[in-house]
């Protein structure tokens, strides 16, 4: 035989070789799952802060159903929501957006204390921030969407304040990467709103002893 046509027969050996090895349904393949964490505010905005004389409880956080998957959810329409196939919470919102809350306010208003519920009995809080939240997603153009009822407790369970609030904060590209950076954001934002109101509780209160 041809030493040439040898050749040529021994190269399409190989090409189809390789072309069904690619094609192996066995074949280990590359995960294409991407994971995705919160960040918090900058913990500038607690320079030369005066710590406040109070005691903070943060919770319970309660979260709608559909927020407790680890697929990130986007909004496609008013009664509609869809799950990505590859991009998910590095850890369960449930457990993420309590402890992003309770961080972000001991930044923003340096309490004496500042615990995540549950708490021990013994421990009294000053105020206790209760919320149940709504939404927390992507919509179809990239941007954060928030929404949360909240209230605030005084120590003897008391109602101090009642709200609803509704955020929704820009991304910079339709990409789930921008989106989580402005869910970020939109966390930063309701914190600070939170702040604001337990602070202007605390204005009107006398100094307590402990």
């Amino acid at each position: 035989m041809n030493s040439s046509v040898t050749m040529a027969r021994s190269l399409s050996a190989l090409l189809v070789g390789l072309v069904l090895a690619a094609c192996n349904p066995l074949k280990p393949q590359e995960d294409p799952t991407r994971f995705y964490f919160l960040t918090l505010i900058e913990s500038s905005e607690a320079d030369d802060l005066v710590q406040m004389d109070a005691a903070i409880g943060v919770g319970p956080v309660s979260l709608t159903p559909y927020l407790k998957r680890t697929p990130i959810a986007t909004r496609v329409g008013e009664h509609e929501v869809e799950y990505s196939q590859i991009d998910r919470w590095a850890e369960p919102l449930d457990i993420v957006i309590p402890f992003y809350i309770a961080t972000n306010l001991n930044y923003l208003l340096n309490p004496a204390d500042i615990q995540i519920y549950p708490w021990y009995g013994a421990d009294r809080m000053d105020y206790v921030v209760k919320i149940s939240m709504i939404g927390f997603q992507r919509n179809a153009d990239g941007e954060a969407e928030l929404e949360a009822d909240w209230d605030i407790e005084g120590g003897a369970g008391n109602d101090l304040v009642s709200r609803n609030t509704l955020l929704v904060v820009p991304a910079t590209e339709n990409t789930t990467r921008a989106s989580v950076a402005a869910l970020s954001e939109a966390l930063s934002d309701f914190s600070r709103e939170i702040a604001a109101a337990i602070g202007e509780l605390e204005a009107n209160q006398p100094a307590r002893a402990r």
